[in-house]
């Protein structure tokens, strides 16, 4: 079954967890779906960095993608995949996850936000 796109994810999943992260790696927004898929408030994450849902063995393959995505606005994944995330409790959970840059006013890349579902 083909993983949806970030718009796809968004209208048919209209609830689903959003995430901003800047250039660095840092939450910057997170919503209700991403506390009730990882269960960590808003306040626990933002000004943190990402990788807290990130399991450890993904870590360095995360950052590489992450850099390279911020860097260029071009990802080497598909339009989304499948990938685990980390709960709150250490749980690791299935998510579909969907990207796409986010940019500041002169077009310059600024981060990425992302959209999640369990999978």
């Amino acid at each position: 079954m083909p993983t949806p796109s970030f718009r796809q994810l968004l209208v048919s999943h209209p609830h689903c967890a959003r995430v901003q992260v800047d250039r660095k790696g840092v939450v910057r927004s997170w919503n209700a779906g991403a506390q009730k898929i990882f269960g960590f408030s808003g306040s626990e994450v933002v000004g943190k960095k990402i990788e807290l849902i990130i399991p450890n063995e993904l870590r360095a393959k995360h950052w590489r993608g992450f850099f390279q995505f911020v860097r260029t606005g071009t990802s080497a994944l598909p339009e989304s995949l499948v990938s685990d995330g980390l709960t709150k409790n250490g749980e690791r959970v299935a998510v579909v996850i969907a990207v796409r840059t986010l940019r500041d006013p002169s077009g310059r890349i600024s981060g990425i936000e992302a959209a999640m579902i369990p999978a």
